[in-house]
């Protein structure tokens, strides 16, 4: 217990000092921005490998080398009455979209000069908001409870076609494919299925994993497969065929995922998985072996996770 007490306190300590080393760096880009005629030049010092992390226990959204070492905060929203979820990258104007829980909105950070814009106000939504992605032919996916939405790259809500849709019980992250359909996954149900564009199901996969009752994390990869996380007494992160039908490559170790969250690809073509009960990011290779973990002194309830692409 005393242990326990001891790592807790460090980690509040690391993270003040992270929240106010953010407020300095951002007094410091208004100066700059104040007293430079040139414009906007990438005020985050963002690169492509750079890793985004949506950090549910101080409701920020970091920014991280492609080492996991902390360079800034992206945002920082209201910690009693919102929180943030899911993060998705918008390629088309170089910001990162994040859903924001409380106030309901999607709210866009740009990667070149800060600012940031209501992507989609809260009059559209009515219910927790969840994951979110960006789908090759530029509409976003929004998971809104059971529910999933779809706005245009301008934000507008789309309504024909039967959406928003009911596609899964307690649905939590979504990601696009190569053909212009989508996948998701839920929490409750442990199942991940694609969908073409239209939202009409193409594949499903249960966990079949004994112990396991949860599934907050999934993404494409660039080989085509399919990445899960699988959350409960056997966590594991599998590496999945594209059509959902064969297990390529998996990782367990309960002594390092004890609740895994949010994956995403690296530019190495690793696997980064954020974990909620140990607070790290677990790295592991494309055939399921582990590599290192990276963020463990930055990060507090890690929920969703991106790294800036190519």
């Amino acid at each position: 217990m005393l242990k326990s007490c001891f790592v807790r306190s460090i980690r509040f300590t690391v993270l003040l000092g992270v929240l106010f080393l953010g407020s300095a760096c951002q007094n410091k880009r208004a100066a700059g921005a104040e007293s430079s005629s040139e414009g906007s030049s990438n005020v985050f010092n963002a690169e492509k490998g750079d890793i985004v992390v949506s950090n549910g226990g101080s409701d920020s959204v970091l920014l991280l080398d492609s080492e996991g070492n902390f360079k800034d905060i992206l945002l920082n929203v209201d910690n009693t009455a919102e929180s943030v979820y899911g993060i998705t990258y918008s390629a088309d104007t170089d910001e990162v979209v994040v859903a924001v829980d409380g106030s309901d909105r999607l709210l866009a950070v740009s990667l070149d000069d800060g600012s940031q814009r209501n992507l989609v106000t809260s009059s559209l939504f009515s219910g927790i908001l969840r994951g979110i992605t960006q789908l090759l032919g530029g509409d976003f996916l929004a998971i809104e409870g059971n529910a999933l939405e779809r706005f245009n790259s301008l934000g507008t809500r789309i309504t024909v076609g039967g959406w928003p849709k009911s596609l899964q019980s307690n649905p939590s992250e979504v990601f696009p494919l190569a053909d212009g359909g989508f996948g998701m996954c839920s929490y409750g149900t442990r199942v991940v299925r694609t969908y073409d564009e239209d939202g009409t199901q193409t594949a499903t996969r249960a966990s079949g994993i004994a112990g396991t009752v949860n599934s907050y994390g999934c993404t494409s990869l660039s080989t085509g497969q399919i990445a899960v996380t699988w959350n409960g007494t056997s966590d594991t992160v599998q590496i999945l065929s594209s059509d959902l039908t064969t297990v390529d490559a998996s990782f367990s170790d309960t002594g390092l995922l004890g609740s895994p969250q949010g994956v995403s690809e690296d530019i190495n073509g690793d696997l980064l998985v954020v974990d909620s009960s140990y607070h790290h990011i677990v790295k592991v290779s494309s055939e399921g072996e582990f590599i290192g973990t990276l963020g463990g002194a930055i990060l507090n309830i890690p929920r969703s996770i991106l790294v800036i692409p190519q």
